[in-house]
């Protein structure tokens, strides 16, 4: 029995830096970012995030996730993103920082 809480707590904190973060991610059920700037965009070396990639840095004016309000606040896309606004999937997890303002997103799922 205690293997299998080692092991569990092992996947489940795996999973929580699978980003490359430790902060608590949400489920989105509904949301969407509006008035997006982006801010640079950046390819990953095979040593960041096990593999190449590109990642935007963006700004929006307004977010709203699961019924939550957050203004002026930067998200972080995995891949190339360009458009003002940002449609999340419903079902798909987000990682956000409170003390930067910053969300990570991963239109894949993180």
């Amino acid at each position: 029995m205690k293997r299998i809480v080692v092991l569990l707590s092992l996947v489940l904190g795996s999973l929580s830096f699978s980003f490359g973060l430790g902060y608590p991610q949400i489920t989105v059920e509904k949301g969407y970012c509006e008035g997006g700037k982006v801010i640079r965009k950046y390819t990953m070396g095979e040593e960041v995030h096990g593999g190449g990639g590109t990642r935007t840095v963006m700004n929006f004016k307004l977010c709203r996730i699961n019924g939550l309000r957050y203004r002026n606040i930067g998200v972080t896309i995995l891949g190339y993103y360009k458009n003002s606004t940002l449609s999340m999937n419903e079902g798909i997890n987000i990682a956000i920082d409170y003390d930067k303002r910053i969300i990570f997103y991963d239109p894949a799922g993180l």
